[in-house]
């Protein structure tokens, strides 16, 4: 205590001078500051010049250029909680502005992670970076300059998925158990439409921020190293997702055929929402 008493007036002078030189603080809880970050850009227009680059999922063209941020990932906030943690140091500068680096780790190694520069000043993303397990970058987007925002008159909505247990149940009834990888969770079911605008069904699943799609399809598609496909005796599964393979190939392997993909679409049209 008698220690303490000695050192605390070091540490104040020594937030006093901080303070006065206008030395800058990180956020003292990394995964507040990046969601109330995002709840602060939905009230903005941001403006400037944006180079996107995305792998996966694979697009026609890979870069593009555009004059806006594109939208925030669906989080579902509690396994968000969960299942990540997050870091904050002095990021590089992005566009001429001082920034935060954010590093989002998975406690699931297999899954990938995130890192986002935010401004120190406007509270907005001014970049972010997505690399899978082994480190490859997937996805990136960077503002190369940037206007002033202004207010919105009309905030942006932001997508905000809930756990789903009445959801989780009555899809395990209709399809039996199935294997998902540590820190993923069922978040939503919805209908979809394949080649020649042909009916199927769609299952994600989310850890708090990636997102795993699962497909049953009456028909199959093509392979890459983040798609797995089954064939399970009346209907296809598409399992896409930037995982390893072998986790693919273990979600898809877990689903026990036969699945009749009219059975399917039927008993999935009174899931509950």
């Amino acid at each position: 205590m008698r220690h303490f008493a000695l050192l605390f007036p070091v540490m104040l002078c020594c937030f006093i001078v901080a303070a006065a030189q206008n030395i800058p603080v990180s956020p003292a809880n990394p995964l507040n500051y990046f969601l109330k970050s995002l709840e602060n850009e939905a009230g903005l227009n941001v403006r400037g010049v944006v180079t996107e680059r995305q792998t996966f999922p694979p697009r026609k063209q890979a870069d593009a250029t555009r004059t806006d941020f594109p939208a925030p990932y669906p989080l579902v906030v509690t396994l968000l909680r969960q299942n990540w943690s997050v870091t904050v140091s002095t990021g590089e500068q992005i566009a001429g502005r001082d920034t935060w680096k954010l590093e989002l780790s998975p406690a699931n190694m297999a899954a990938p992670r995130f890192t986002y520069w935010m401004d120190r000043e406007w509270n907005l993303r001014l970049a972010v970076e997505e690399r899978d397990a082994v480190g490859d970058v997937t996805y990136s987007a960077r503002y190369q300059s940037i206007e002033k925002p202004t207010k919105r008159s009309q905030r942006r909505s932001l997508t905000r998925l809930e756990l789903r247990p009445l959801l989780e149940k009555f899809v395990r009834a209709q399809i039996g158990n199935y294997y998902l990888p540590d820190g993923f969770r069922l978040v939503d079911v919805r209908p979809r439409t394949v080649r020649d605008n042909q009916a199927a069904l769609d299952l994600r699943a989310s850890n708090g921020l990636s997102v795993i799609v699962v497909v049953f399809a009456p028909i199959a598609t093509g392979r890459n190293a983040k798609l797995a496909v089954r064939d399970l005796k009346g209907s296809w599964v598409w399992v896409i997702g930037n995982l390893a393979r072998s986790e693919l190939e273990q979600i898809a392997g877990s689903l026990k055929a036969p699945l009749e993909m009219t059975g399917l679409l039927s008993g999935f049209s009174s899931a509950p929402r």
